[in-house]
């Protein structure tokens, strides 16, 4: 499929068929906020999600390294978030 559409087009089809994405667009036309930030936010789990795996695929990784890094990551990823989403 992804040689059919394309890698953007496919990549737009693998968001538009995300349960997540689904609910974030909701969300932003529920209180009237720029399309664009539902994107903004599921490339941004999408992002912690592939560091979370990198992490959890880490054999070098003690378990309470791999804990801190996952909690880091999570951490980021929320204060990424809330410099994008309004109040």
């Amino acid at each position: 499929m992804k040689g059919v559409l394309g890698e953007k087009r496919f990549a737009e089809y693998q968001r538009a068929t995300d349960p997540d994405y689904r609910a974030l667009a909701q969300l932003t036309e529920r209180y009237e906020v720029a399309p664009e930030l539902a994107n903004r936010a599921y490339d941004m789990k999408t992002e912690a999600l592939r560091q979370a795996r990198a992490v959890q695929a880490n054999t070098a990784l003690t378990e309470a390294q791999r804990q801190a890094a996952l909690a880091a990551v999570a951490s980021t990823s929320q204060k990424a978030l809330a410099e994008i989403l309004p109040p």
